[in-house]
């Protein structure tokens, strides 16, 4: 039986927009900050649908200077591109290949990070080239002819996407290929002459849209002709008028050449650039030519390869590509004429004239872009009025080098690679403590203190499992896992991690999954999931700290320790009537045993994994070691399990959701020094031992215990300079044992 979980209350809903096939998501900001939105049980829906509007790229967007950084890199990021073309439709990429050294060198005023324009034939490497695979246009292999020959370039899609997967919506010879465009070479006047426009080609196209929901399929017009000026022109309006209809996306080719730079409309031209004064009429000139001519070489233009044409040509069909590449990344296209400047860095941490600060304090402010562009920060800072510059860094956070009981002035300034902001001049003088007083955890009545006992992590006296159970065994030096990439990506590449756990409350409630060890008289408790629920009785003490509303919705977890028989007992929604205890499943387990739950069955946790063993614990923080994994969760999953989680709560088949279950580790290279010295500790954690998928919720959010001593803005700040792409997904099938067990080769 597959149990799937009810959503919970506290549901952080993930809209999508979808472009013609291609998902792309957003998290709304106000939710991003909040400590302790909590998971929901069941997977996001798949959404897959048409686009509400067309996309329509041509002479008008070829500003490639409007195109916002942010949405660059997420093109570089997300898209998996298929071009089919021959020589005619080479002017893209040959013009998107001498872009990248332009770009570099300032052309156009750009000021971009180096090779921002670089595209990549076997993949995006982990985001940091476009992945834009073409054939070789001479048709000996995938994708080697053009729209002109029928039914070759058809054929060549199928054949290269292979057959389509229902689970993704793409094919699954090429699971990754996300947008496909075919070029025209010169029959798209033939075509229309002949009557076969649209059975050799826009039919051809929505054929392949219907077999492959989840590609993107890009329409392209043909080059100017001006020996066949009006079937051509009849034939690109006929394409014009059918992806402006269908809603689709089209890349305006004719159109482009057609126009020089500043905007001058050529009626008559060729596809090499010269225009006439008639269809049959007199040369009058190359507007390519005459541009380059009155311009200046490598500042306005540069030279490329463009074939059957000019390299200005090739230059405007580069700068549309990318513009096109941005749009199906997710950007709107709209453009508010300059480029709006970072937000000016505020909020400075220590405050500005603050005393008594100790000596080893981060400093830290406020920054971001209203644009969502990168954004990169100059430090300076010193004893001296101004200070000099010291560092650059792409986080608002800096870890100086300070003595004690000296005075300190800093600034920082931001810039998104167009424009800076510059904030005021702040200072601070440093205490003469040079031993930080740190919180220290608090010790209530039947709260869970960490005793030492061998290498094992603690509750209340008991083991938290033995020393050699694979929660407790480090994954540091465990090989990455061959789809750690696609996980990453699906998971969230560029999304923060946050706690799911803190002090206080959040919506009138303690933030976090609460557990006790105090213990009352056994009762009986009704399952919604009996069939993979343990019978009990389950000792649950009155009053028992419940996670969330105690009268609401939601996950309602209960985690009791048994401390003189070292037993855990985990219930999952559950509610207190009138005639005693009801949960949607419940599970206990033996600490002191490798037993894991049987095979496919559920627990308090969509993964059939304990609870407990994963939360971050603060007395463990503040005893300056976590020694265990932790547990997290992500939006979307697989319908299937790795070992040591025992069930599933997914339909979703697709080769890029992770499993439950899968472990996940900080990459070693991530350096934690600048970090809060609590945060230093969780974040060594991931890195030794990992995170393990355990339930569908909200992306990166990592669950812990409620305490009083937890800094909420620190959390949720330090947290979020944490991405997804800092994390590996690890291979832990080495450390299996017995798959009945938990226990893990040391």
């Amino acid at each position: 039986m597959k149990t799937q979980k009810l959503f919970n209350h506290f549901f952080l809903f993930i809209p999508s927009i979808v472009i013609v096939g291609l998902i792309i998501s957003f998290t709304f900001g106000s939710q991003a900050n909040v400590v302790g939105a909590a998971e929901n049980k069941k997977p996001l829906p798949e959404f897959n649908s048409q686009a509400t509007a067309p996309i329509i790229v041509d002479h008008t967007t070829t500003d490639i200077t409007a195109i916002p950084q942010y949405w660059i890199e997420e093109a570089k990021r997300t898209l998996h591109i298929g071009y089919g073309h021959t020589s005619h439709g080479s002017q893209l990429t040959t013009g998107m290949s001498g872009l990248v050294g332009f770009a570099n060198n300032g052309g156009l005023g750009l000021s971009l990070p180096s090779d921002i324009f670089q595209f990549n034939h076997n993949g995006n490497n982990g985001g940091e080239y476009l992945h834009l695979f073409e054939g070789d246009g001479y048709g000996s292999g995938d994708l080697d002819h053009d729209c002109g020959y029928f039914p070759n370039w058809i054929d060549e899609t199928r054949a290269y996407l292979g057959a389509s997967d229902p689970s993704t919506g793409r094919g699954q010879s090429h699971p990754e290929i996300n947008v496909i465009i075919w070029s025209w070479c010169g029959q798209v006047d033939e075509k229309y002459a002949a009557g076969t426009l649209y059975s050799e080609y826009l039919d051809p196209m929505t054929q392949l849209e219907t077999e492959y929901p989840n590609v993107t399929f890009v329409y392209m017009t043909g080059h100017v002709d001006h020996w066949d000026d009006a079937d051509n022109k009849a034939a690109n309006q006929v394409i014009r008028d059918y992806t402006n209809a269908n809603n689709k996306v089209l890349y305006d080719f004719a159109d482009i050449e057609s126009y020089n730079p500043d905007g001058t409309f050529f009626e008559f031209p060729h596809d090499n650039c010269d225009y006439y004064d008639a269809a049959d009429g007199n040369l009058l000139g190359n507007w390519a030519t005459e541009w380059q001519a009155s311009h200046t070489q490598n500042t306005d233009w540069y030279s490329c390869s463009c074939a059957h044409s000019q390299s200005l040509n090739c230059n405007q069909k580069a700068y549309a590509a990318w513009w096109l590449w941005a749009r199906l990344a997710g950007w709107d296209g709209e453009i508010t004429g300059q480029n709006t400047a970072p937000n000016t860095p505020a909020n400075p941490n220590p405050a500005h004239q603050a005393a008594n600060v100790f000596y080893k304090k981060n400093l830290t402010w406020q920054g971001g872009d209203p644009n969502g562009d990168p954004v990169t920060y100059t430090v300076a800072f010193g004893t001296v009025n101004p200070p000099p510059v010291t560092a650059t860094v792409t986080t608002p956070l800096y870890a100086p080098t300070m003595a004690t009981s000296t005075t300190y002035y800093w600034q920082i300034t931001a810039t998104d690679g167009i424009s800076m902001a510059a904030s005021p001049l702040w200072q601070f003088t440093t205490s003469a403590e040079t031993t930080l007083k740190l919180h220290l955890p608090l010790i209530l009545k039947n709260s869970a203190g960490s005793t030492p006992s061998g290498s094992a992590p603690q509750v209340a006296g008991c083991d938290v499992f033995p020393a050699d159970n694979i929660w407790n065994t480090p994954i540091d030096t465990l090989p990455v896992h061959p789809n750690s990439a696609a996980y990453i990506n699906t998971i969230g590449y560029n999304t923060g991690l946050h706690p799911d756990f803190g002090s206080g409350t959040w919506e009138g409630f303690p933030i976090g999954i609460p557990y006790t060890t105090e213990t009352g008289t056994p009762v009986d408790v009704t399952f919604d999931y009996d069939d993979e629920s343990d019978d009990g009785p389950y000792p649950i003490p009155p009053n028992p700290p419940i996670e969330g509303d105690p009268n609401g919705d939601g996950d309602r977890h209960i985690l009791i320790v048994d401390s003189e028989t070292c037993t855990l007992y985990e219930l999952y929604a559950a509610h207190h009537e009138t005639d005693g205890w009801y949960a949607g499943s419940g599970a206990i387990f033996n600490l002191s045993s490798h037993e894991l739950r049987p095979d496919t069955w559920t627990s308090a946790d969509a993964a059939g994994l304990p609870i407990l063993p994963g939360l971050v614990r603060y007395d463990e923080v503040a005893a300056g070691e976590i020694k265990h994994a932790l547990r997290f969760t992500a939006p979307q999953t697989h319908d299937s399990y790795v070992w040591p989680a025992r069930h599933e709560a997914s339909d979703l088949t697709g080769s890029q959701y992770p499993p439950m279950g899968q472990r996940f580790r900080l990459k070693a290279d991530f350096d934690i020094s600048g970090f809060d010295e609590d945060m230093q500790v969780i974040l060594q954690a991931m890195k030794t031992y990992g995170i393990i998928l355990a339930d569908n919720g909200s992306s990166w959010y990592i669950s812990g215990a409620p305490n009083e001593n937890w800094i909420n803005d620190t959390l949720v700040e330090e947290f979020g300079w944490v991405h997804g792409h800092d994390f590996e997904a690890v291979d832990v099938s080495s450390l299996m044992i017995d798959p009945d067990s938990g226990q893990a080769r040391q």
